[in-house]
């Protein structure tokens, strides 16, 4: 072997170990741009599943909306508290009794703690009325059918000592709140 073709034996062997060198790095950054394209694409799909599914609980949400009303309906909420309390007059008015708001109060004995805080669940109302008997008797029924969520506590019912035949009831009844 003559001393040019040995040179050029190691020049080519030197390029051929550089370009090896070269693929394996080339490999090497190839493999790792795939895990991060896959890291991409995990996190890609993973927020397209969260968009589906705020999506679907939105269309959940919407399609519900009826029934969420029905049901908070039957709470007295801090908004409709004085609605609540004109609804228990009007019965009376419907039932021809003639009715007295005597008391509202939370009753805090029976409410959730939140922040070192005792929240009323519970809104205790005292009323009473007075009429005849089928006025009062009336007004007892649509009392206790009324469509919220409650529980009459108290029910006194007496008749007057006078002749007038009247009737008086005093109601204590516990609502839920929301």
């Amino acid at each position: 072997m003559n001393k040019s073709t040995k040179n050029n034996f190691w020049v080519f062997l030197s390029l051929t170990i550089l370009l090896l060198a070269g693929f394996c790095v080339l490999i090497y950054f190839t493999d790792q741009s795939k895990t991060k394209i896959q890291v991409l694409k995990t996190q890609i799909y993973s927020k397209e599943r969260q968009i589906k599914n705020v999506d679907s609980l939105k269309r959940l949400l919407l399609s519900t909306t009826e029934s969420r009303l029905k049901i908070h309906q039957l709470f007295v909420g801090s908004g409709n508290t004085v609605e609540f309390l004109e609804n228990l007059e009007s019965l009376g008015r419907s039932s021809g009794a003639d009715v007295e708001v005597v008391s509202v109060g939370e009753d805090t004995s029976i409410g959730k703690k939140k922040e070192d805080k005792v929240v009323a669940t519970k809104m205790r109302v005292k009323f009473s009325g007075e009429g005849s008997w089928v006025e009062v008797y009336k007004l007892v029924g649509l009392v206790s059918n009324l469509s919220y969520s409650m529980q009459i506590t108290g029910l006194d019912l007496t008749k007057d000592k006078d002749s007038t035949g009247l009737w008086s009831i005093v109601f204590e009844i516990i609502v839920d709140k929301v």
